[in-house]
């Protein structure tokens, strides 16, 4: 970058998306020729919430590494910690556990992590039964599933005044996915 000269490089790429890549290929909104070179060993890896038997392994390497790190002396989690983070869907997948313990590790007294050091959003769904947090904020509005999730965005959306926040809490999905889903989806956000 930056030059004219030609270097010759012997490299392996990496990289990471949570798109649908053959989708935007077939779309045109992806390189056809960048799709090819990059595709060539695909890895399938589920997110968290798919995978929830992997989160005690994760916490303990995570405590772990700040440890080694110098960040904060908590060992272990409480049984309750951590039966909420094995309830969380973890929508930002191992770096929103990541920051949750981080965030656990300075407000904890001591050496065990307990529901209340952890993050307010995490601590506050330990402390309402699943029932009810399962349970749709207004009538005629849940999470989008099945065959129709643009109509029950635009639903909750209208419900909430076209207040997103509002309507990622009936959705019951948090404002970035719902960001996400709207713009999967086609939806403007400036209604």
């Amino acid at each position: 970058v930056g030059s004219n000269q030609t270097i010759r490089t012997d490299v392996r790429i990496i990289a990471a998306t949570h798109q649908d890549l053959t989708r935007l290929m077939r779309e045109g909104r992806f390189r056809e020729d960048l799709y090819y070179r990059l595709n060539v060993i695909p890895i399938h890896l589920p997110g968290l919430r798919d995978r929830k038997s992997d989160i005690p392994l994760l916490v303990e390497f995570l405590l772990e590494r700040f440890a080694a790190k110098g960040k904060g002396t908590a060992r272990t989690l409480s049984p309750r910690a951590m039966a909420v983070l094995m309830e969380h869907d973890w929508p930002g997948n191992i770096r929103e556990l990541e920051n949750a313990l981080e965030h656990a590790i300075v407000c904890s007294r001591g050496g065990v992590i307990d529901v209340d050091a952890l993050p307010r959003a995490l601590a506050l769904r330990g402390a309402t039964p699943a029932a009810e947090r399962a349970r749709p904020a207004r009538e005629g509005v849940r999470r989008p599933r099945g065959a129709a999730p643009r109509e029950a965005v635009l639903r909750a959306l209208r419900a909430a005044g076209w207040n997103r926040g509002r309507a990622a809490a009936m959705l019951g999905v948090d404002r970035t996915t719902l960001w996400r889903k709207m713009r999967r989806l086609g939806i403007a956000p400036d209604r």
